[in-house]
């Protein structure tokens, strides 16, 4: 058997260094790719597993100008507004983890274990649905560079951002020792600048990554591991648009051994636009005018057209008249991303529930929220007369914790289902008027290592 007879830190740069040594979307140095060389006697710790390095927001016309955001302080008058204060921000919750659309984890001999695509808005979800207010303002603010709300994290982005990100793909997530017995290539692919970054002046700003490494911790062992692949989980994305009040959509996955399943919305518009957050986990939205939520009444997922795991539909009209907590009608959306059961923390809060004898007294000459944004979210405008800014613009965030879902593994035992012959379909009904609204499905899904006779890995599902 063997044992572990060192811990040692490592320090990795991508090896496909940017000339100026900056990454980002808009220089066209989009990818970070990070290699470990084949070593049968070193583990990677993948608890320890961090991207590191500074995010900053730049005005395409000035290197050195980062937007104001001052929204609670009257600004003086000057002849040049557009250059004195601009607002622009990134999402509160997943932060940073915004600039990353895809994770590909791959050996040094080109198999693909995972490909982890809209990684962000998987975030998304997760956060949301397994962070409290108290993470967001200690711990998730340290590690995730999360904030307690748009505010706060309006203020954050007028100066670099630190930033010592986890991979959470199913690939580290599921396991805790990466061999090396293969070698290791991680290929980290940026979103554009207009999915990142929003707000009033959002158009006029760029991001950039600097100093950019991975950290993490080589375990040397006392003697050579070989064949320790073993099963693991991966995300699978997939992505539809509905615009109907009674839509129906069919998706062949493919996949043999699924865990589990989970959507979330934003309108079509709200996607790579810089007036809106694109990483919003809200309702289906209408827009009259102004947008507004779309009540789902009920909604039916399938497995083969037969109705699976629930035999019934998930009615929440019921609920809706009686104006139900959230959590209740997001129930089995949270228990297929965490199971409910052991779910002790989520941004559905006492105070987004409006159990106001609950939550902690606040002032109410506060001008930053003392929780989190919960709703439609109006973007900051400034009266150039006065110099106040006010939240009077147009909605540009749906800060809920939103989605639909269906957990197939219901004891938490490693069960799955065989999606392999028949396609995954689901209907909603709701009162959604012809506005288009993205569907995000994530499938987390068993993967294993096939190898052939020469010795290379494939990863099945």
């Amino acid at each position: 058997m063997a044992n572990i007879i060192q811990k040692l830190p490592f320090k990795l740069f991508p090896v496909n260094k940017s000339n100026s040594g900056v990454y980002s979307y808009y220089k066209s140095s989009p990818i970070m790719t990070f290699d470990f060389n084949e070593n049968t006697t070193r583990l990677i710790s993948s608890k320890s597993l961090f991207l590191c390095g500074k995010f900053r927001l730049i005005n395409e016309n000035g290197k050195d100008q980062r937007p104001a955001n001052r929204f609670d302080v009257n600004g003086t008058k000057q002849a040049d507004v557009a250059s004195y204060e601009e607002v622009a921000y990134i999402d509160d919750r997943i932060a940073v983890n915004s600039v990353i659309d895809t994770v590909s984890v791959s050996s040094m001999r080109g198999n693909m274990y995972e490909q982890a695509k809209n990684y962000h808005r998987n975030m998304a979800s997760s956060i949301g649905a397994t962070t409290s207010y108290k993470d967001l303002c200690s711990y998730q603010n340290m590690t995730l560079s999360a904030c307690a709300n748009n505010d706060v994290i309006a203020r954050e982005i007028s100066s670099d951002i630190e930033f010592a990100l986890p991979l959470k793909n199913g690939y580290f997530t599921s396991n805790p020792l990466i061999s090396l017995e293969r070698g290791l290539s991680i290929k980290i692919n940026l979103a554009a600048d207009s999915q990142v970054i929003y707000g009033l002046s959002g158009q006029n700003y760029k991001y950039e990554l600097e100093s950019v490494f991975l950290m993490g911790d080589y375990l040397v062992m006392d003697q050579e591991l070989k064949g320790l692949d073993a099963a693991y989980t991966s995300f699978y994305n997939f992505m539809n648009v509905m615009q109907s009040s009674n839509d129906h959509n069919n998706i062949n996955i493919q996949l043999q051994a699924v865990n589990t399943l989970y959507h979330n919305f934003v309108p079509a518009e709200w996607s790579n636009n810089d007036s809106y957050n694109s990483f919003s986990t809200c309702p289906l939205l209408n827009k009259d005018g102004d947008y507004k939520v779309a009540t789902v009444k009920q909604y039916t997922v399938n497995r083969g057209a037969i109705r699976y795991p629930n035999n019934y539909s998930v009615d929440e009209a019921k609920l809706n008249k009686v104006n139900s907590f959230q959590t209740l009608r997001s129930r089995q959306y949270l228990d297929a991303i965490y199971p409910f059961a052991l779910n002790k923390k989520c941004l559905i809060s006492p105070e987004s529930e409006q159990l106001d004898y609950m939550v902690d007294a606040r002032e109410t000459d506060t001008t930053t929220p003392q929780s989190t944004d919960q709703g439609l979210v109006k973007a900051w405008e400034k009266d150039d007369a006065s110099g106040k800014w006010s939240r009077t613009g147009n909605i540009e965030k749906a800060a809920h914790v939103y989605g639909i879902g269906a957990r197939l593994d219901g004891l938490f035992a490693g069960a799955s289902s065989n999606y392999a012959n028949a396609s995954y379909n689901y209907s909603i009904e709701s009162d959604l008027d012809n506005q288009s609204n993205n569907v995000y499905i994530y499938a987390l899904a068993s993967t294993e290592f096939v190898s052939d006779k020469l010795g290379n890995v494939v990863a099945v599902n």
